[in-house]
């Protein structure tokens, strides 16, 4: 129903932006004591590196409607007349994310992001809903295949995903069930990517 909410609203008002912050990621960290980052720099002294879950590529992709409404980009330089779908939290190394709003803009500012998620499964959700172009994650979209990639021929960024957790914690049953399932659902960044 939110969904559709915002859609409407969206296509209603052209002119309107808007930015979301989730705090998913607290709550992960609150109620297991560990966490999977995407950035060394966040591990902490206190951390220990368990090790790499995988390796994340991420493109742009789009909703056939979003495109059939607003036309397919050619060349990044067309994103410049598109809705963008960008990460907006800048303290995170998931800034990354907003390679929609910097590709083909190498001399110029970054384009405008009509809407800002700090949280790249509502980045999902938006695209599926028709709202704009986004660069998400290759294992996300291929959930939902109906998504189309844009602009095929520019990759976007790739991150690496680590887990780690306070040495403190090493013999702790609910960290290990923690990295048991955060191996079993990351099994797709280690194999070959849907470049």
């Amino acid at each position: 129903a939110e969904r559709r909410r915002l859609t409407a609203l969206h296509l209603e008002r052209h002119d309107l932006t808007a930015a979301c912050h989730l705090a998913l990621n607290q709550l992960v960290l609150g109620m297991v004591g560990a966490a999977a980052v995407d950035d060394l720099r966040y591990a902490g002294r206190e951390g220990k590196l368990v090790g790499k879950l995988g390796s994340v590529f991420t493109n742009l992709y789009a909703a056939p409607e979003y495109l059939k409404a607003h036309g397919v980009p050619r060349t990044p330089q067309d994103l410049d007349n598109h809705r963008i779908i960008a990460y907006g939290d800048d303290s995170s190394p998931l800034q990354e994310m907003s390679f929609a709003c910097r590709v083909g803009r190498d001399d110029a500012p970054p384009r405008q992001a009509t809407l800002k998620v700090n949280n790249v499964f509502a980045m999902m959700r938006a695209v599926d809903a028709g709202l704009g172009i986004a660069d998400v994650p290759d294992y996300m979209a291929s959930a939902l295949p109906r998504l189309v990639r844009v602009l095929p021929e520019i990759t976007g960024p790739t991150f690496d995903l680590y887990f780690i957790y306070p040495s403190d914690l090493r013999r702790s049953k609910r960290v290990a069930a923690f990295r048991d399932f955060l191996t079993t659902e990351t099994e797709p960044l280690r194999k070959v990517s849907m470049r």
